[in-house]
């Protein structure tokens, strides 16, 4: 994940999956199989510790059903192993009766598109996270009566040990229908792109969603995947990216929150220069940047005596190399991948140790004497506005109120929800299993009368 990313109890943004950059695509595997309702018929896998149990039963599978159904970071089972039993379709007009909704574009997730604009992250604890990348492809599902051919999106991985992932999408993909760019004749703008006299960077990149009532989605789990999912919204007052973008425009200009980069490493690992001959090693999302080699010496956390680097790992940036490295949502200038658009609150800063007022110390990208600290907690972006909602595994037609939705309280306080200026959609999750299946993501409204 970048090092400039503000990381918080849950629903951060320390996005690891390529928020802005569409060419670093991945390639996706399928999932479970006949194998793990086999293993379920059996009695049950445990909590992936039967091993003996596990490794007698795959003993009696042909080859091509071994596959380690068991090993968190390959495809196959996830906690018990239990089948997932499917659910009964639900007659879906009937729950959405009385409303009219603001699709997002490509998260009706049809078949043979994507999850337009989605990016994905994790706490880093497991590996075997599926589909994974810039915009997701879609994948069969069946929900309501009388459909055929209905597609969702499915999302499944963990056990995440630390606090747990995300995905989202910028309003700036998902609402473009309207047309909302500053040159576009106004008799033509939809009704929630901003006015013509706002701010620049928030009529680019912020929509007015005041005619709108809340979010809406079809949702539901499978068997091993925890129940809880949180939806999350952004608005200017709480949005890093919006931050970034107005201390771009003008670093003198007050912002409504503000960010910091950290450039230290976790758990005593050391700071290591990467030898050049194991550059292509490098996992992380600034590496991976078309022009990532105006970035030099490559830094990570990593301790050469426990081992090599390996790419199924992420590498986290540390020293000026993090520093350095370009602000992920915004990477590269438009249309310019081999350029890197340096992040210039960080840029060319030394990694240097500052404790903060209630004794955590830690190493962020700032010169001492020459810029501001790095801030206090109570000053930061990401505390988004987010309320919970507990998913079965039968599909369910959920309504989330704008109103219902709060700040968890890691971050700057915010005393208002800013739906003149919404800018960002994202679902996160905490510790555990995850086996999401979602569908028709929208914001929504009671009808209007004819």
């Amino acid at each position: 994940m970048f090092p400039g990313a503000t990381t918080g109890p849950a629903g951060h943004d320390s996005d690891s999956g390529a928020r802005g950059t569409p060419r670093r695509a991945l390639r996706f595997a399928s999932a479970l199989g006949l194998v793990a309702i086999a293993l379920n018929s059996v009695g049950g896998c445990g909590s992936n510790k039967n091993y003996e149990q596990r490794q007698a039963f795959a003993d009696t599978l042909p080859d091509d059903g071994k596959a380690s159904i068991w090993d968190d970071d390959a495809e196959g089972c996830l906690g018990q192993c239990q089948r997932d039993p499917g659910s009964p379709l639900v007659d879906c007009a009937a729950e959405e009766e009385g409303l009219e909704f603001l699709p997002l574009v490509g998260w009706d997730f049809k078949k043979d598109g994507v999850a337009t604009g989605q990016y994905q992250y994790t706490d880093g604890s497991a590996h075997n996270l599926r589909p994974r990348g810039w915009e997701p492809p879609t994948a069969p599902m069946a929900r309501c009566l009388g459909a055929t051919d209905e597609y969702g999106f499915h999302l499944r991985g963990g056990p995440y040990r630390d606090w747990g992932g995300g995905f989202g999408a910028r309003l700036y993909y998902v609402l473009t229908a309207g047309n909302c760019a500053a040159d576009v004749d106004p008799n033509y703008r939809a009704e929630y792109c901003q006015s013509l006299s706002a701010d620049p960077v928030t009529i680019e990149n912020t929509f007015n969603l005041t005619a709108w009532d809340g979010i809406s989605f079809w949702a539901r789990r499978g068997p091993d995947g925890q129940p809880l999912l949180r939806v999350m919204i952004a608005d200017q007052r709480t949005d890093d990216d919006i931050s970034f973008l107005m201390y771009e425009a003008d670093p003198a200009k007050p912002r409504f929150c503000e960010r910091n980069r950290d450039c230290g490493c976790p758990l005593g690992l050391p700071c290591t220069v990467v030898p050049e001959d194991q550059r292509d090693e490098v996992n992380n999302n600034c590496a991976q940047e078309d022009a990532s080699s105006q970035i030099q010496p490559i830094m990570v956390c990593w301790d050469p005596e426990k081992g090599p680097l390996s790419q199924l790992n992420p590498h986290q940036p540390c020293g000026t190399y993090a520093c350095n490295c370009p602000y992920e949502a915004f990477a590269t200038p438009e249309g310019q991948s081999s350029v890197l658009r340096p992040d210039t609150a960080f840029d060319g800063r030394g990694c240097n140790e500052f404790a903060f007022r209630g004794g955590i110390v830690d190493n962020f990208c700032y010169n001492p004497g020459q810029d501001p600290n790095p801030y206090e907690a109570n000053y930061l972006c990401g505390d988004h506005w987010a309320a919970p909602v507990h998913l079965t595994t039968d599909w369910q037609f959920f309504k989330v109120p704008f109103t219902s939705l709060l700040q968890q309280g890691w971050a700057k306080e915010q005393h208002q929800f800013d739906l003149h200026a919404v800018s960002m959609v994202r679902f996160t999750w905490d510790k555990g299993n995850i086996d999401y299946f979602i569908d028709d993501v929208r914001f929504y409204r009671e009808k209007r009368p004819e």
